[in-house]
């Protein structure tokens, strides 16, 4: 069952303010658990949303007043998931029935992935649950 996704009228002038400013088409857009406002774009538009040199997330973040983070939406889960742990490096995604399990390379990658009392790892759910209602649970290996 898809879940449905309320937006605050900050929120919605927030994907205002950045369609106008990038002139990219915005998916979703939600705010984490350290207070940064995370735009989820469209395929294909991230290079319009980032801009030149970086000159738009600095412009937005500047009228924002917050930091912000762009996410490029893929309809591939594996895909997806390697732009959303993009620091991080990935020996593989897998996925299973309702499990994703994602294979890292290192044990220093492994406790990144997961963080501090696996807020990282509850944060990386709750975002592919988000968009991708066959997940119910994941694994880092």
């Amino acid at each position: 069952m898809r879940t449905r996704i309320k937006y605050d009228m900050a929120m919605m002038q927030s994907i205002a303010l950045f369609e106008r400013v990038s002139h990219a088409e915005i998916k979703d857009c939600f705010e984490d658990r350290n207070k940064y406002l995370i735009f989820v774009v469209e395929p294909g538009q991230m290079s319009k949303a980032i801009g030149r040199n970086g000159s738009t997330v600095r412009k937005l973040e500047f009228m924002l007043k917050r930091k912000i983070k762009i996410l490029e939406f893929n309809p591939e889960i594996e895909k997806f998931v390697r732009t959303l742990i993009q620091p991080s490096v990935l020996k593989d995604v897998l996925v299973d029935n309702q499990t994703l399990t994602l294979v890292s390379q290192s044990s220093e990658a492994k406790r990144l992935l997961i963080g501090r009392e696996s807020q990282n790892l509850k944060q990386t759910k709750s975002i592919i649950q988000r968009y991708f209602d066959s997940i119910n649970d994941i694994k880092v290996v």
